[in-house]
C-alpha cells in the first residue's frame, strides 16, 4: 500500500525538456520556475541581447527542472535552472576553460578538522544563484532561453 508520499513520487513527472515541462500537469508550477530563474539572470544583467557577428559560435541552453523537497517528503518549490551547453566550446579559441571550479572535498575535510581541532566557531552560508555573480572575461553567444524568445534575430551575449 502506497502512502500519500509515494504516490506524490509516482504522481510527479520531472520534465527532461523544455516541452515536457509545458505540457506536464504542473505546467503552471514549472512556467512559474523558468519565470523566477529569468527574473533573477535580468536583475543581475547576466546578458544582453545583441545580433551576433556573423563569425559568432552560439552556444545552444537548455532547462534543467528539479524538485525541492522537505524532511517529510513533500514538494516544497519547482526549480528550474537554465544552463548553456558549453560542451561545443574548443578550448583556447571559444573559451580558455573546460571546467567549473570547484573546492575539492579533501580541502573541506582539511578545514573542518582544523576549525575543530582550534575550538573555532563554524558558519557556513549559501549564496544563491552564486554562479551568476562571476564575470565573463571571454566573449561568449548563447542562443536565446526556449520559450521566452524576446528578438528573434538576436542572441545573448553572457557577461
Amino acid at each position: 500500500m502506497l502512502n500519500l508520499n509515494e504516490a506524490n513520487l509516482l504522481e510527479i513527472r520531472i520534465p527532461r525538456i523544455y516541452k515536457e515541462a509545458i505540457k506536464a500537469s504542473e505546467a503552471s508550477k514549472w512556467e512559474d520556475a523558468m519565470n523566477r530563474e529569468l527574473k533573477v539572470m535580468y536583475e543581475r544583467n547576466v546578458w544582453e541581447l545583441v545580433k551576433p557577428p556573423k563569425d559568432a559560435k552560439i552556444s545552444g541552453n537548455r532547462w534543467v527542472y528539479t524538485l525541492k523537497r522537505n524532511e517529510q517528503n513533500e514538494i516544497v518549490t519547482y526549480k528550474a535552472r537554465l544552463v548553456a551547453q558549453g560542451f561545443n566550446q574548443i578550448k583556447g579559441e571559444s573559451s580558455d576553460e573546460d571546467f567549473s571550479p570547484v573546492v575539492n572535498f579533501l580541502i573541506i575535510r582539511f578545514f573542518a578538522v582544523f576549525i575543530c581541532l582550534l575550538k573555532w566557531l563554524n558558519v557556513q552560508i549559501d549564496i544563491n544563484n552564486a554562479y551568476l555573480y562571476a564575470n565573463l572575461d571571454e566573449v561568449i553567444y548563447m542562443s536565446q532561453p526556449e520559450g521566452f524568445v524576446v528578438e528573434a534575430d538576436k542572441v545573448c551575449r553572457l557577461k
